[in-house]
């Protein structure tokens, strides 16, 4: 049985992707052989009613890792989900299709997180072909 993740060499070493505000392809293919790419976006307040993910051309979605930090206090909420939704210590992460079709990032909070300023969304995820 095949692995979920083909992992490829990049200049002949295996991939190990660091944290980037930039596209980057992580040397992995996903279970349809699509190049699996990850990026992370700077959130700056919660919550976030949309943020346009239209430039990233999603096709899959396989991963949605966050940190949420208040810089004041040093708190920080950890986020891990393997899904394009989930709910961690009351805050709600989802992707959904907008009204043109595109992909649209939300994030909620059931409680008030304005003070959380300092905040991270990372995206492993496959593009549509064009």
């Amino acid at each position: 049985m095949a692995n979920m993740f083909d992992i490829e060499r990049i200049e002949e070493k295996q991939s190990f992707i660091n944290y980037s505000l930039e596209e980057q392809y992580t040397g992995q293919k996903w279970i349809d052989g699509k190049k699996i790419y990850q990026k992370t976006l700077k959130i700056d307040k919660l919550p976030v009613h949309a943020v346009d993910l239209s430039s990233l051309n999603l096709a899959t979605v396989i991963k949605i890792d966050g940190t949420f930090c208040d810089p004041v206090s040093n708190n920080i909420i950890p986020c891990l989900f393997f899904a394009i939704s989930g709910r961690h210590d009351d805050v709600n992460i989802q992707i959904l299709p907008s009204a043109s079709g595109e992909m649209t990032l939300r994030i909620g909070a059931s409680s008030d997180k304005s003070m959380y300023t300092e905040n991270y969304i990372t995206l492993l995820y496959t593009r549509k072909e064009v």
